[in-house]
């Protein structure tokens, strides 16, 4: 028997993943790609060791609030994050802008210049639905400055990802995604146009402990490094020196 005890204890040493258990992070739909990009190369981890789920930050939000066991949630604004503290559900000194968004308008069938498209077009548009998504109010924004000279006709996606996906086939001729969506597929620089930053609001995007475990310690650490940096814009964020909240 103390054999035994003694052969689970180093089971447990030497995996971490049976030791920790997984961390369950929340993540806004996207920085998908580029959070399993950084768990790739966290020095010393197993991915298996991360259980991800994306979706749109407003919906995350509910799902947190309705008691969905995250320990870490990963949210493509700061609102979000500042909200569930106002519930007392998070660890307030974690709170930290990971990475700035960027957005885009992706034409995947453009053959014209972008002011003949403004002028002309009276398609679909797709955007993700501003009251859940931060990417989503963000295209809103853009839109009022009067970018068409026709309304498009709105097409709604629940997060940025489904988004991409309406322009991906062909439900709508083009729409508001994120720069980086656009850089992890590809897309050529003739197929999107990037609006000026002062057209919207800053994308400021926060992460928070809900609770704290070793996965979330080391992945935090790992985007903070120079090397996750580095991962964290070349998928198209800005990143610059990034910190808490109260300090940007």
């Amino acid at each position: 028997m103390r054999h035994l005890s003694l052969l689970i204890v180093i089971l447990l040493s030497c995996n971490p993943s049976i030791a920790d258990g997984k961390t369950r992070i929340a993540v806004a739909a996207n920085f998908q790609s580029t959070l399993e990009a950084l768990i790739q190369q966290i020095p010393a981890t197993l991915p298996e060791q991360y259980q991800i789920s994306a979706g749109s930050s407003g919906l995350i939000y509910a799902q947190i609030i309705n008691g969905a066991p995250f320990d870490l949630f990963l949210s493509a604004d700061t609102e979000r994050p500042l909200a569930l503290l106002d519930h007392n559900i998070g660890v307030p000194e974690s709170l930290w802008v990971y990475a700035r968004g960027r957005l885009a308008l992706w034409a995947p069938k453009r053959t014209k210049p972008w002011d003949d498209l403004f002028n002309q077009f009276r398609g679909k548009l797709a955007q993700a639905n501003p009251n859940f998504a931060p990417y989503g109010r963000a295209a809103t924004q853009v839109l009022k400055t009067g970018l068409f000279s026709h309304q498009p006709q709105p097409v709604l996606g629940n997060n940025v990802a489904q988004t991409f996906n309406f322009i991906l086939t062909g439900n709508s001729s083009l729409g508001f995604v994120s720069l980086a969506q656009l850089l992890d597929a590809g897309i050529s620089t003739e197929k999107y146009w990037i609006p000026e930053p002062k057209l919207y609001d800053e994308i400021q995007q926060s992460l928070i402990v809900i609770k704290d475990t070793s996965g979330s310690q080391r992945l935090i650490a790992f985007m903070n490094s120079r090397a996750g940096r580095e991962i964290i814009h070349e998928h198209g964020y800005a990143t610059g020196q990034l910190g808490s909240h109260d300090s940007n």
